[in-house]
């Protein structure tokens, strides 16, 4: 029976471990990245106007900086869109606006 105690209390040990690192796991945010407009026509080939209409249509979210000007959320261009990997690489991307 103490033999028992022990196992149910070591398995209370490793139980409780895991639920504190994923609690710490759900806590931690995932970095948002916000991109200059030049980047952002690199790597989807969309010009001034294309850009002016994902934002217009409601495609992609961006917000303007006092300091670094009008800038887009990388997460919330759909990848149909990317034509290049931010290393140079093509895509299969192909859809255009």
């Amino acid at each position: 029976m103490q033999n028992d105690d022990r196992i149910l209390a070591e398995i209370n040990r490793r139980l409780a471990r895991i639920e504190r690192k994923l609690s710490g796991l759900l806590q931690t945010q995932k970095q948002l990245h916000w991109a200059k407009v030049g980047f952002v026509e690199e790597l989807t080939g969309w010009d001034r106007d294309k850009m002016r209409r994902a934002r217009d249509q409601g495609l992609v979210k961006w917000k303007d900086d006092p300091i670094k000007g009008r800038l887009y959320l990388l997460e919330s261009i759909p990848q149909l869109f990317i034509k290049r990997q931010s290393h140079g690489e093509a895509t299969d991307g192909t859809a255009s606006i």
